[in-house]
């Protein structure tokens, strides 16, 4: 009987701290406590992601399943901000007298 016991506990802590931890990850990430510091998700567009995948298997195997994502968003998120700041670079020189 102790042996039922000690394996239904064991089932029954492990629920407990696998739930617990998923509860609080999803409440963040929907909105909870720390909901300012990761959002909701992101704005990636499907024909950057579609490609990565593709591209991904191509170079990497199944891994790149994961990484041929991840450098193409991540280098679109690169160029984005670049232009940005290119933009921003261009109006302060026409904005000075003598440049």
């Amino acid at each position: 009987m102790k042996q039922i016991w000690d394996e239904a506990m064991k089932i029954g802590l492990k629920a407990i701290e696998t739930v617990l931890p998923e509860n609080a990850v999803r409440a963040a990430l929907q909105g909870g406590e720390f909901a300012g510091r990761i959002s909701g998700g992101g704005k990636i567009n499907f024909f950057i992601v579609f490609i990565g995948v593709i591209g991904g298997l191509a170079a990497w195997g199944i891994l790149g399943l994961f990484v041929g994502p991840l450098v193409l968003t991540l280098f679109a998120f690169l160029l984005e901000n670049y232009r940005l700041m290119w933009r921003a670079w261009v109006g302060e020189q026409e904005e000075r007298p003598g440049a």
